[in-house]
């Protein structure tokens, strides 16, 4: 043995014997001695130091003619030198051999390491012990990796996760108390049975797949899953599986981390059906504020163009309009956001002109830009440029930034729109001369419900929900918006960015068809918006009758025979669905086309009433010009 061999080596030198009985000569063994990084170190029975190698010269940090004046025991603090007495005593001087023991030395800077130490003795022709001899080894890397080993066995029993190992035939190895809380079953019930009776068994093949992942040496991380309790319950858990490796790098065994999730999922399942109170929230509030919204927008209308063209009656009658399709846009914007986020928004897309598309988003904020003097300058390439896209989202995109731009300008200040093209894309730059942006708000100016500080001179600061529409809505058509400032005063810029298409194929438009006059049954049960539709239908020609509760819809239809029935949706005890069943049932009032007038505008409100008989669906307020298409149309669509 090695250490046989070096320790013959210490002998020969000690005796100034020539050779020993291993039959290896002087000068190999050495060789042998001096090569070792084990250190060897010789001392006569006063315990002074006689020779050293260079492992335990470099141990030490001595030179040799430093030790030769030394005793190992001042290499050795002090409170290791009761014990090593002991082994001297009785281990060393009657047989000769210490066995491997575990000390300290000191280093001749001063810092302490700890070794393994084994002493032999050399004795005289009459057996008396002449000298001992010693290989130590620093073991200050074995202690670290103790140490750690010890700290993470420490980790693992105390972790609040699951970690429990096993082999490749899926047999459990080890188990820590995270493993019992989280299953229930205790060490010793589990180790060394197959893991499967942790799983349930729809989750079988699961298993044999991330067993065989592992095999192959990759790592599973974060894997959403189900566990088997000890009392039969089901334990929701995320897993994160790692392959083991033998000291050849060959996998054998898996560990698995797992971690119950139940207070997450319960937490999913809080938040999501918080998600739809929202949506339901802002449902109920769109028809609330739509229904005496609706009211007022009509009332306007019937009197602009009862009144005259008189300034005294205009200008009031222009105020009115102004605030109420502010007030449409912010519940569209509302509404808006809550789809969008839920994919509920299908963008109708067709070939447009963005010269056209910025024009009409213009003509959307053209109340509030005649309010506060603003001018939309638009720059237009030569050549149109086309995106696909629909055609009213793309105006409300640019509609919200405009309407933003004049909102937080000062009055008279031009808003620049700059028009650009090449290959790829279509980009619209929108530069105004406003308050500008502060550095800290830049980043987050798309983000819900994020606007700049309000001052007493823009207390119409908004709800911060306008330009976070528009981001989700260039993003669905697959553009990008950004923005610049050059800081607070200093004015900003929107900058939309949309991939261009050719210019599509003309095709023939139809004319536009004249709206005859119709019999129409208004049914609302909110009086003032009843009766002010009836007035705005009137002053187009239509004979209209108004019904205020849902129970006497189905007379009046077959009394007043109309071709077009407008029924609000939210009708008490009775609602605008049923009624449209049960018209639609009865043999006089079957063939009556039935328009659903409803502040109620989500998507699935829209299929609803499609299901529930209606022809079509109009938003409160009702734009008078979509009903004239509808009483225009020879077949109503849907």
């Amino acid at each position: 043995m090695q250490e046989r061999v070096e320790g013959v080596t210490a002998m020969a030198r000690f005796d100034d014997e020539r050779a020993d009985d291993s039959g290896w000569s002087e000068e190999q063994l050495r060789n042998l001695e001096e090569a070792t990084r084990d250190g060897i170190v010789t001392v006569d029975m006063s315990g002074r130091i006689r020779h050293a190698n260079k492992g335990f010269l470099a141990m030490v940090g001595y030179s040799l003619e430093e030790l030769r004046s030394m005793t190992y025991q001042e290499l050795t603090p002090a409170r290791w030198h009761d014990y090593e007495r002991t082994i001297v005593e009785q281990r060393i001087v009657p047989f000769g051999d210490s066995g491997e023991y575990e000390k300290e030395y000191r280093r001749k800077d001063g810092t302490v390491f700890p070794v393994s130490l084994r002493v032999w003795t050399s004795r005289d022709a009459h057996g008396r012990t002449t000298a001992m001899f010693g290989i130590v080894r620093d073991i200050t890397e074995r202690r670290h990796a103790e140490v750690f080993n010890a700290q993470l066995a420490a980790i693992v029993e105390n972790s609040d996760d699951a970690i429990l190992s096993i082999d490749l035939a899926g047999v459990i190895q080890t188990w820590n108390d995270g493993a019992t809380r989280l299953y229930g079953h205790v060490a010793q019930e589990v180790i060394g049975q197959p893991v499967t009776r942790l799983i349930p068994n729809d989750r079988m093949a699961e298993e044999s797949e991330l067993l065989s992942l592992v095999a192959q040496g990759k790592s599973v991380k974060h894997f959403d899953t189900e566990r088997l309790h000890k009392d039969g319950t089901v334990v929701p858990i995320s897993l994160t599986i790692s392959p083991i490796r033998d000291a050849a790098g060959t996998v054998v065994g898996a560990s698995k981390v797992a971690r119950d999730i139940t207070e997450r999922r319960r937490a999913e399942r809080a938040l999501r059906r918080a998600d739809e109170q929202k949506d339901e929230f802002l449902a109920m509030l769109s028809h609330e504020l739509r229904n005496p919204l609706a009211s007022i927008a009509t009332a306007a209308e019937v009197l602009a163009r009862t009144l005259g063209p008189a300034p005294t009656a205009q200008a009031p009658l222009a105020l009115l309009r102004r605030q109420a399709q502010q007030l449409t846009r912010i519940i569209d914007d509302l509404l808006d956001v809550s789809r969008i986020a839920r994919g509920r928004v299908t963008l109708k897309r067709e070939v447009v002109e963005i010269g056209h598309v910025v024009d009409e988003a213009a003509e959307s904020v053209g109340p509030l830009l005649q309010q506060v003097g603003h001018r939309v300058v638009v720059s237009r390439p030569i050549e149109p440029l086309h995106v696909d896209a629909d055609r009213a989202r793309l105006v409300q995109c640019l509609g919200n930034i405009l309407h933003n731009a004049a909102k937080y300008s000062d009055r008279g200040k031009d808003i620049e729109v700059s028009l650009t093209g090449d290959a790829a894309h279509v980009v619209v730059e929108v530069r105004d001369h406003g308050c500008g942006i502060a550095a800290e708000l830049l980043p987050h100016v798309f983000e819900l419900f994020v606007q700049s500080e309000r001052t007493l001179d823009r207390a119409d600061g908004g709800l911060g929900i306008g330009l976070s529409v528009v981001k989700r809505l260039v993003e669905m058509h697959g553009g990008a918006v950004g923005v610049a400032s050059a800081g607070v005063g200093r004015g900003s810029t929107f900058t939309v960015r949309l991939p261009r298409v050719g210019k599509p194929v003309p095709s023939p438009q139809p004319e536009r068809p004249t709206a005859p006059p119709r019999r129409v049954l208004v049914v609302d049960d909110n009086v003032d918006a009843a009766d002010g539709l009836a007035m705005l239908l009137r002053l187009d020609g239509h004979d209209v009758r108004t019904v205020y509760h849902a129970e006497d819809v189905l007379e009046a239809a077959v009394t007043f025979a109309p071709d077009f029935a407008l029924l609000d949706i939210g009708l008490p005890r009775v609602d605008g669905y049923e009624v449209a069943r049960r018209l639609r049932a009865h043999p006089a009032a079957g063939r009556i086309r039935l328009v659903a007038i409803t502040g109620y505008g989500q998507t699935n409100d829209i299929a609803r009433a499609h299901a529930a008989g209606f022809d079509a669906h109009v938003v409160k307020p009702a734009d008078p010009e979509i009903l004239r298409r509808i009483f225009a149309a020879e077949h109503t669509a849907a």
